[in-house]
């Protein structure tokens, strides 16, 4: 009976710690069977012998060091759920759901069970005040030297790293991080009194502690088959090697993923040790600090990161670095041990039995609260729409881990028809996955035989998917004969490159379309190993037609407007200039770096009429196209004429993107028209003072009229050089 956490009720399971299991057990779909813990019963036997999955808080504390894994302590409970070892990627899967539940669904819970958050934190402070009212010697049962020893030296000088958080680090003074907790529980367990002394790097408290300058170092981080130089406990903690990701990355699942990537690791640091030893072949980037490491990698100058996990959560709480993930386990572990002078064996003993007694959930809450950010390992939606491969070998992974749970948790928790109930759910949703997504995916054997092709690749490549399944993977890029025998004839480059058990990112090829011939691609594939041998590969593939087609047009645009003989500008809504072409720099003078970001009006010459401007803003406003000209001025000082168009460029949505200006230097007929205009003000002015002239010599019309009275006498003006004419015909005729 643990209520109100968990306790049976007319044979009923009931409790906080019930009800949340079940709310996690939801949302992964897993069938749960609660089974009663017997008073006196040993959890930790339960749970290695097979007997139970999962051991719900509170863990009765194990008496020796087995091999667990836990969730995280959840709310309104002081520790998390145990499970063994062997089912990490259940304890994964349960983390995964704890991130999932919402404010409103914890609120639920605590509502229902308000007594579950008073009574978890009261527990520690009652262990505690049992352990003080204890002496060393009992609480521990030292030996008589031990004893002896203990009492004799009192005070321990404790080498510190001044700013090796999450481990350790001496901040306003005082000793603080996971390492000084744990030394904290060792200090209260033994009455030491712990003297930090500052050490600058690993190597000096190293040399201090083999010289008895220092007595003790709380942070040695060791991994199974490192030489230790100095005596250790053993380690009081354990994390594991993980690895870290950026985003836009293709998927890594495993330490296997990171062969021809840049893998970054901390110079000198248990990582890059085990990796050197343990994974000669990859391509290491050493790098001074974490914190280095994972700038780099969000700059995307490595491709992975291999780090504890305390460091890395530590660090990414920190940076606030968002497009860096953790991805990806591995099937390593890092151990925090202490180390101890070498003439002091007593006080490495005396340690080890405090560490020892260090209670399970006080080593998960301490882990916990220095541990900042929670691991999601797996690999998301975007990640699978770009590259492909990640969401097959997801789906696989997810099979996989419902088969080898199966195996596993069969006879207690899944029963055989509920399995394969599960891995028919699991087919539909691989089977629903691949119909939904809009690239090809295909599987090939190691012979280079269709095993699998999804809906849109079928399409693409204009087969039934049914009727490619055996078929030879040379029908994709063969010319001669749809059934490749041609090309396997001749030897197939691609089939060879895509089957050479090498991962393979966004190359370019050409596929066969049945019925209409080639058609370009990009592809990527990926190898898939079973047990260390090479079966087959997967391929992820995109017809890239439409978008070669828009890069050639893009090219072309581009081309046109560089080459244009008129000046093209374009500003953002703001008229803030975004680009100039060549011809602007040869009219205006001015150089592309000089006028970017500027406003056009660094051409303003001062003599345009106000009006203007404002007239063509009132265009622009009501997007529409501007048409005018504009008297500037050239970086020289020189004034020019330009004619402009100035138009809108729209979003879809109708909101102005960019303003377009196509200005034509027009200086030089400015000029023309204006000698023009001269000329003719010359040429007009001369003739008028021509027919002046002619006009005063000419005789008067009257005198004509009486020198002539039979004729009839008109007088016609011209415009013209040869001056007024007078016509005059007899009155009888009349012509």
């Amino acid at each position: 009976d643990r209520s109100p956490f968990a306790s049976l009720k007319d044979g009923k399971p009931e409790g906080f710690s019930i009800d949340y299991l079940d709310l996690l057990a939801t949302k992964l779909a897993l069938p749960i069977r609660y089974v009663p813990l017997n008073p006196g019963e040993d959890a930790t036997q339960l749970l290695l012998r097979g007997g139970a999955e999962i051991v719900l808080d509170p863990l009765p504390p194990p008496e020796h060091d087995a091999p667990l894994v836990f969730t995280p302590p959840y709310p309104g409970a002081e520790s998390g759920m145990a499970l063994p070892l062997s089912l990490t990627i259940l304890r994964d899967l349960l983390q995964q759901a704890m991130a999932e539940v919402s404010t409103e669904e914890m609120n639920a819970l605590r509502n229902k069970w308000p007594q579950a958050s008073s009574r978890a934190g009261s527990e520690r402070g009652a262990r505690q005040e049992v352990q003080a009212s204890d002496t060393p010697e009992e609480r521990l049962q030292l030996t008589p030297e031990e004893g002896t020893w203990l009492k004799a030296h009192p005070k321990v000088r404790l080498g510190v790293l001044p700013g090796n958080l999450p481990f350790e680090a001496i901040q306003n003074g005082k000793f603080t991080g996971l390492a000084a907790d744990f030394a904290a529980l060792v200090a209260n367990m033994t009455g030491l009194n712990l003297m930090p002394v500052t050490m600058h790097t690993p190597d000096e408290g190293g040399k201090a502690v083999a010289s008895g300058e220092v007595d003790l170092v709380p942070v040695v981080v060791t991994f199974a088959g490192d030489g230790a130089t100095l005596p250790l406990t053993q380690p009081y903690i354990t994390f594991p090697l993980v690895i870290v990701s950026h985003r836009a990355a293709p998927y890594i699942g495993g330490v296997d993923d990171l062969t021809g990537l840049k893998v970054a690791v901390v110079a000198d640091s248990p990582a890059a040790r085990l990796l050197a030893k343990q994974h000669p072949e990859l391509k290491l980037h050493f790098m001074p600090t974490v914190t280095d490491a994972l700038k780099a990698l969000d700059g995307q100058q490595v491709g992975a990161l291999v780090e504890n996990l305390a460091s890395v959560s530590r660090e990414l709480s920190q940076l606030n670095l968002e497009q860096v993930r953790i991805v990806a386990p591995t099937p390593y572990q890092v151990g925090l041990a202490m180390g101890v002078r070498p003439d002091w064996p007593l006080l490495r003993s005396i340690v080890q039995k405090a560490l020892d007694r260090i209670e399970s959930r006080d080593k998960i809450a301490i882990r916990n609260t220095w541990m900042a950010v929670h691991v999601q390992i797996g690999v998301e939606l975007r990640s699978l729409l770009l590259w492909g491969v990640p969401g097959i070998l997801a789906v696989a992974l997810f099979v996989a881990f419902i088969v080898v749970w199966n195996r596993r948790l069969g006879r207690e928790i899944v029963e055989r028809k509920q399995a394969e109930a599960a891995l028919e759910a699991a087919e539909e949703r691989s089977r629903l996955l691949l119909d939904s997504v809009g690239e090809g995916i295909f599987g090939l054997d190691r012979e280079g035989c269709f095993h699998f092709i999804n809906p849109a690749g079928a399409t693409m490549l204009g087969v039934e998917a049914r009727a490619v399944i055996g078929q030879r993977f040379c029908m994709l890029n063969n010319h001669d004969s749809f059934d490749g025998a041609a090309c396997l004839r001749k030897g197939c480059g691609l089939r060879q490159e895509i089957l050479s058990e090498e991962r393979i990112e966004r190359a370019s090829a050409q596929f066969f379309r049945r019925g209409s011939g080639v058609f370009p691609v990009e592809y990527s594939s990926r190898p898939i190993r079973k047990e260390g041998d090479f079966i087959g590969t997967v391929v992820v593939f995109r017809d890239i037609s439409e978008r070669l087609r828009t890069e050639r047009q893009i090219r072309i645009l581009g081309k046109a407007v560089e080459q244009s003989p008129v000046s093209i500008v374009i500003t953002d809504p703001q008229a803030n200039i975004e680009y100039v072409n060549p011809t602007f720099t040869v009219v205006s003078g001015y150089a592309p770096e000089e006028v970017i970001g500027q406003n056009p009006r660094v051409l303003k010459s001062g003599k345009m009429d106000e009006k203007v401007y404002n007239h063509l803003w009132e265009c622009l406003k009501r997007c529409e196209t501007w048409k005018g000209e504009f008297l500037n001025r050239r970086k020289n000082g020189d004034l020019y004429w330009e004619s402009t168009i100035i138009s809108p460029i729209l979003t879809q949505n109708g909101e102005v993107e960019h303003f377009l200006a196509s200005k034509e230097d027009i200086t030089r007929r400015k000029e023309a028209e204006e000698r023009l205009q001269e000329a003719l003000q010359l040429i007009s002015g001369s003739i008028q003072y021509a027919s002046r002239i002619q006009r005063s010599i000419l005789t008067p019309p009257q005198v004509l009229t009486e020198v002539l009275p039979e004729h009839f006498v008109l007088w016609e003006p011209r415009d013209v050089v040869g001056g007024d004419m007078y016509w005059y015909r007899p009155w009888i005729t009349g012509t």
